[in-house]
């Protein structure tokens, strides 16, 4: 299972569902009725630290539900060549700088998909030592179309400690991105994210299950024809969140088009993971990861706004 689970508050409107009517919407579609059954026969959710294996139990207003979605099994995976940079190589883990179009490990709606787990295989022998339950040493995620710095695990034991950190939000990482409109020079954005209602692919705020989510920003630069450069510090980890706050506070993410629009200086968001710093083992550990070319054009031929 994962190490991590999904929390959801039930609100007022849920009151007296049944469990797992309540994760099926929740989850808005992600899994079916009968997979979340399964889940909760399995020992797998619940509620206010207690564990519920019956899908028909009530839930009530302002209780807690705590799911540890099972990993889906390893899709036969091989070693593939994968063109990605190792920033650096230690005992126990990588720091990995992702290419953007990179999709960091498997999905049951993509099993053809060459993945970054695929090149960890090709690269790192190891690797074929975790459990087939698990997403080979894969600490945290990056959207398939996010550049810049991952931590991957090299043995399970490592994976454990460094999801703790994760989980502890110990891990401590700031990104770059390029945006449409000229922001306040900081801010923060207090702002929770759910599964769109709609849009299964999407996240939205209010959404299904909203999560509470809060990003700190700070502008580095200002540019002509309305674009920053921002540098975001995450304290909540939910998906898509760097682009669902900045789409929502009405300054998107350059080249994002799920949130966005498309943009002629860029062909997908940009956005990339530009530091990354932990302790691990009494050692502290700090890394940066340069732009990609497609970012370091914007940097470079951007004209600065003068104030």
């Amino acid at each position: 299972m994962n190490l991590t689970p999904t929390l959801f508050l039930v609100s007022d409107s849920a009151e007296q569902q049944r469990l797992d009517h309540f994760l099926t919407a929740a989850f808005a579609g992600a899994h079916s009725r009968s997979q979340i059954a399964s889940f909760i026969k399995n020992g797998a959710v619940s509620i206010n630290g207690r564990v519920i294996t019956k899908p028909s139990w009530p839930v009530t207003t302002g209780t807690s539900i705590s799911v540890h979605v099972p990993n889906p099994p390893l899709l036969a995976l091989t070693a593939r060549s994968v063109d990605f940079e190792i920033i650096a190589e230690e005992e126990d883990f990588l720091v990995i700088n992702k290419p953007a179009g990179l999709t960091v490990h498997h999905a049951a709606s993509a099993p053809g998909e060459i993945t970054l787990v695929h090149g960890l295989l090709a690269r790192y022998p190891e690797f074929s030592d975790f459990d087939g339950s698990q997403r080979p040493g894969i600490v945290h995620r990056l959207d398939k179309n996010t550049s810049g710095l991952l931590l991957v695990a090299r043995n399970p034991q490592a994976l454990t400690a460094l999801a703790e950190l994760f989980k502890d939000r110990a891990l401590e990482k700031k990104y770059h991105a390029f945006v449409a409109g000229w922001p306040p020079r900081k801010g923060t954005i207090d702002l929770p994210i759910g599964r769109d209602p709609i849009h299964r692919h999407k996240m939205s705020s209010p959404g299904v299950a909203s999560r509470n989510a809060i990003t700190h920003y700070q502008a580095i630069h200002y540019y002509q024809h309305a674009i920053s450069l921002l540098e975001l510090t995450i304290v909540t980890g939910r998906t898509h969140q760097i682009r669902v706050h900045c789409a929502h506070n009405h300054f998107p993410v350059l080249g994002d088009t799920t949130y966005g629009s498309a943009s002629t200086l860029i062909n997908r968001q940009a956005l990339h993971a530009y530091s990354l710093g932990f302790t691990y083992k009494d050692t502290r550990y700090s890394y940066i990861a340069p732009y990609p070319t497609d970012m370091a054009y914007l940097a470079t031929t951007l004209v600065l706004e003068t104030e």
